[in-house]
């Protein structure tokens, strides 16, 4: 019976191991008698406790950890129990547990056999606390059952830590599990504390559920309790939300190289944000993330229905003045410096405050008259790592629990060069008359300020500083720390927002503690440092320094920065999942901030001839379902010129939730109560309003969707998911998701589930080679019940989009009438030239030529109306001599999206090497020789063209310039994320101008 109330308290990512009956035997009172007579009490009813030995498993990581519960078990007649976690010991070093055996007294032995009057004394000794480093009190136990002591016993040793491996496990998660079973609070209240892990937003709960399939679901019980963990929490939040209060936050990062501040900072201190909708990067909207990897619960829309509170209007100010300036200025500012000491003994300690100090004056001296309105909440120097946080004070009171943190990376995990320091705060909005909230619930932010390894050829090293820096970041808990109770740490992604500032480490570090520890300083590096006192070598530009400086140099539009940040190491890093996998960074569209030397020998640019320009100076945030961030700007600050670095300022808005924590818990509570033990409830009944669903033509970036409505038609909860039909596949086709892929229903409640199609250039790549005909069958599992199947038909409809030239070139007409792949051209008798490409090129150049082609974008809409013609053969709407600039540059955005689609660039990744070695025109189109017959002749009615266009500017060489300057990552490809060195871009580049300069 207690067994299974115990099951029923733990979270899905907990299982019982062992469970032990035993009595507490209470300390020697002050007539010292002995244990063994101290044991004749321990048979009193409120002496008796249950003790289990609980695993928790973290699939992420391949880890698990275990712990001891002491536990108190309560019933009355034949009802079954209530157990309460009374303590918890962590299973780590230190952890120990002493046996001796005892005989009970007289007293208590008359109750029992003979046989049966002895056991076992258990002294447990908990060891070190994991946060105060403290040792914490042994407590004391009495019990008989030796079989399950013995299995009590062996499951202690194989899960307690040691010292090696406790190092060697996941830093920024030891032990958070226990943070709802360590507090005298209800289990309910205490979700409100610990935002989710932000890593975990985005990953689908589908991923994390059993591996059921139809008709075998694997462990119904435990995929009900990772759900039920997932709800409760979201509907609370969402039922007991009133309003959301924004709150306006400007992030600055200035790497300075060691100086003291000498210039006026106004222009990156105060914000110039334009609050125009159209400028906004959100983080629902701008997210790039396939529906299939959307969250399977409700996920609260950025669009809220819920009233946004301006903070503005709760500022009273008897100054008209110092009101108006409240109104655009942020509420929160956070600073982050890097390089703020470089001198030698500052790497290993310092304790100096003089260039904090310095560097804050400075910050209020660029406020002006605003200085009045600010206040500083906390700053942290960590040798050349300073980060300050300064708030409005009429919101200084909001802010709580302020917390900082720090972590180093250098030489023996000592030395400050390289690492990171934290601020952590808890932000609890103010509440007006006008809204109905007592305890307002808490937002969690946090703020890192992060310093990397050095190198170009280091990219790996900087990657494994960014996951250190993430594991040894941590806060203390929001719980105090008790007897019997071991608190934990939060990492820096148990937040509701996390800011993330990202700077390089110079190799002024390196020799230092090269020569320090007796290390071999490679001869480059020395030749390097001999030639100037510091050198960049954070995330750079994955191209060699000319190319850089020549694609920079080569023309003012803005297609050359999109060219070098294909080549950006730090999203390589993102899209590899190696470092910042799910941050997100506004579109850059400033020049890169490195590296710029005055009194030195610059280019017309302003940057340092000898160091390679990067953008080593970024910011980039997280945010989970409790939050939105939007934002307005990303600079940098050119006229700050005292560092080799240019200061780079963010503007966000941040719409955090105004709910009643009360509110919260009794509606957390209410909901845990009735899904505690959903197995022992009967009736388990989802009705379906149909079986079958018409998706229609499924058709290339063209989505459709239809609505499937369910209803909890039983008397009890029940929840449902969508399972496979075999092992290792999944539970729908690519092309289609669903939403939600599985969810909670209270008795009578119903939901409609969305199923929606999708096509992108991957999926499209595959159905083109398939069969026209997608029907499909989905399975919808009710947890503990029957499954129901539904039929889905959908048709495809092929596209000329996310394929190859050569099989566009065997299709015998336009795309859609393409009924069986047996009807297309034998391979030896293909057309010469793509007729869809040849189409857009033919309309282009008997139309009208305007500057902003392919500079400019187009019109979704007609772009939509250009692709269908193209797919299904009809003319285009349009005269070929109709003036519209919209029409003009939506055809010229149509091709350069075709022809970014294509599976393979139109000249073959093989030859780009030799396109870089050719000296002259004659050459180059000497080597279209080499190319295949298709290659050829894409390339030269496409270069025609280009060279039509350029030859009809004013000014054809700049003209010419700027279109290669697009074209060229585009028609000679590379390798997405490919390890192997880039082929010369401005090489390939050059190639392209001989054909349309």
């Amino acid at each position: 019976m207690a067994e299974g109330s115990l099951r029923a308290l733990l979270h899905s990512s907990e299982h019982l191991r062992v469970l032990l009956e035993a009595q507490l035997i209470q300390p020697p009172s002050s007539n010292s008698r002995t244990v063994v007579e101290e044991s004749i009490c321990a048979s009193d009813s409120g002496n008796a406790r249950v003790l289990a030995i609980i695993a928790h498993k973290d699939d992420r990581y391949a880890s698990e950890e275990g712990s001891l519960f002491v536990c108190t078990s309560t019933s009355q007649d034949d009802t079954t129990p209530e157990i309460k976690v009374e303590n918890v010991f962590p299973l780590i070093s230190g952890f120990s547990i002493s046996l001796a055996q005892i005989k009970q007294s007289i007293s208590e032995a008359r109750t029992h056999d003979d046989e049966n009057d002895t056991g076992f004394s258990l002294t447990i000794y908990p060891g070190k606390s994991l946060y105060s480093g403290l040792e914490s009190n042994s407590v004391s136990f009495f019990a008989r059952d030796m079989k399950a002591l013995r299995l009590f016993m062996e499951e202690c040793r194989g899960l307690t830590k040691t010292e090696e491996n406790l190092m060697m496990s996941r830093l920024d998660s030891e032990f958070l599990w226990l943070l709802p079973y360590t507090s005298d609070r209800e289990l309910s209240n205490l979700f409100e504390f610990v935002p989710q892990d932000l890593r975990l937003i985005d990953q689908p709960l589908q991923t994390r559920l059993s591996p059921s399939l139809a008709g075998s679901p694997d462990d119904d019980i435990a995929d009900f309790r990772l759900m039920r963990d997932v709800w409760i929490p979201t509907q609370a939040r969402e039922t007991s939300l009133n309003s959301q209060y924004r709150l306006k936050i400007r992030i600055g990062t200035f790497n300075v190289n060691g100086k003291l501040p000498s210039q006026d900072l106004s222009s990156w201190i105060l914000s110039q944000a334009s609050t125009s909708s159209a400028n906004v990067f959100s983080n629902s909207l701008s997210k790039n993330i396939s529906p299939t990897a959307a969250s399977g619960l409700a996920k609260k829309s950025i669009d809220s229905p819920f009233k946004v509170v301006d903070p503005t209007t709760r500022i009273h100010d008897t100054s008209g003045q110092m009101s108006n300036l409240a109104n655009t200025d942020p509420d929160l500012l956070v600073l982050g410096f890097q390089e703020l000491d470089l001198s030698t003994e500052a790497l290993i300690y310092s304790s100096a405050t003089a260039r904090e100090d310095a560097w804050c004056r400075a910050v209020f001296a660029a406020l002006g008259e605003k200085m009045e309105l600010y206040e500083k909440l906390v700053s942290r120097q960590h040798v050349g790592l300073l980060i300050v946080v300064i708030a409005k004070k009429t919101l200084i009171s909001c802010f709580s629990n302020v917390q900082t943190s720090i972590a180093s990376t250098g030489i023996m995990g000592i030395m400050g060069n390289k690492g990171g320091s934290a601020v952590r705060l808890t932000f609890t909005p103010p509440i007006s008359n006008s809204v109905d909230v007592i305890s307002p619930g808490p937002t969690i932010l946090t703020f890192v300020n992060s310093h990397l390894a050095a190198f170009d050829e280091m990219a790996e090293k900087r990657n494994s500083d960014f996951q250190e820096i993430s594991k040894k970041l941590k806060f203390a808990p929001p719980l105090s720390d008790r007897a019997g109770t071991v608190p934990v740490h939060m990492s820096v992604y148990e937040s509701d927002v996390l800011f993330w500032m990202v700077s390089e480490i110079r190799l002024l570090f390196y020799c230092f503690q090269s020569l320090l520890l007796g290390w071999y300083v490679p001869l480059t590096a020395r030749l390097r440092y001999s030639e100037s006192k510091h050198v960049d070598l954070n995330y750079r530009i994955d191209l060699h320094n000319e190319e850089v400086r020549g694609i920079l140099a080569s023309d003012k539009s803005p297609g050359r920065l999109e060219t070098l940040l294909r080549y950006d190491q730090l999203k390589k890093a993102s899209r590899s999942k190696k470092a910042f996998y799910g941050f997100l960074e506004h579109p850059i569209t400033h020049l890169p901030t490195y590296r710029f030397s005055p009194g030195i020998e610059t280019d017309a640019l302003g940057y340092d001839t000898k160091r390679k320009p990067a953008w080593t100076d970024r910011i980039l945030h997280m945010a989970g379902r409790n939050a939105s961030v939007r934002q307005f700007s990303y600079t940098c600050h050119p006229q700050i010129t005292m560092s080799d670095h240019k200061p780079v300022a963010a503007d966000f808005s941040l719409d955090v939730d105004v709910y009643d924590q009360n509110s919260y818990s009794d509606i957390y509570r209410k909901l845990f109560k009735s899904l505690a033990r959903m197995e022992d409830y009967p009736n388990r009944v989802i009705k379906l309003d149909t079986t079958s669903v018409d998706m229609g033509f499924v058709s290339y970036k063209r989505s459709t969707s239809q609505k499937l409505n369910l209803t909890n038609s039983g008397q009890s909860p029940c929840a449902y998911r969508f399972v496979p039909h075999a092992p290792d596949t999944a539970a729908h086709p690519e092309w289609l998701y669903i939403e939600p892929m599985q969810a909670i229903l209270l008795p009578g409640e119903s939901l409609q589930v969305t199923i929606t199609s999708h096509v992108d250039n991957e999926i499209a790549c595959k159905l083109n080679l398939g069969q026209k005909d997608l029907r499909t069958t989905l399975i919808l599992h009710t947890i503990l019940g029957k499954d129901h199947f539904i039929s889905v038909a959908a048709e495809y409809q092929r596209t000329c989009f996310a394929t190859k030239l050569s099989w566009l070139t065997r299709l015998p007409g336009p795309v859609r009438s393409l009924n069986s792949l047996h009807d297309l051209r034998p391979e030896d008798q293909p057309i010469n030239a793509p007729s869809e490409i040849m189409r857009l090129v033919n309309w282009m150049m008997s139309g009208h030529v305007d500057d902003g082609m392919f500079t400019l974008p187009g019109d979704e809409s007609v772009i939509d109306t250009i692709r269908e013609c193209l797919e299904t053969g009809d003319e285009f709407p349009f005269l070929q001599a109709d003036t519209d600039l919209t029409v003009m540059l939506s055809f010229g955005e149509t091709l350069l999206r075709l022809l970014d689609s294509l599976v393979d660039p139109v000249v073959p990744i093989f030859l780009h090497s030799q396109c870089t070695q050719m000296k002259n025109r004659d050459e180059a189109f000497e080597l279209l020789e080499t190319f295949p017959p298709v290659s050829v002749n894409v390339w030269i009615s496409l270069t025609a063209l280009l060279h039509f266009l350029c030859q009809s500017d004013n000014q054809p060489s700049e003209k010419a310039e700027r279109i290669a300057t697009i074209f060229t990552p585009i028609l000679l490809r590379d390798e997405p994320d490919s390890d192997l060195p880039s082929v010369s871009l401005l090489g390939k580049r050059k190639f392209l101008l001989y054909f349309i300069a």
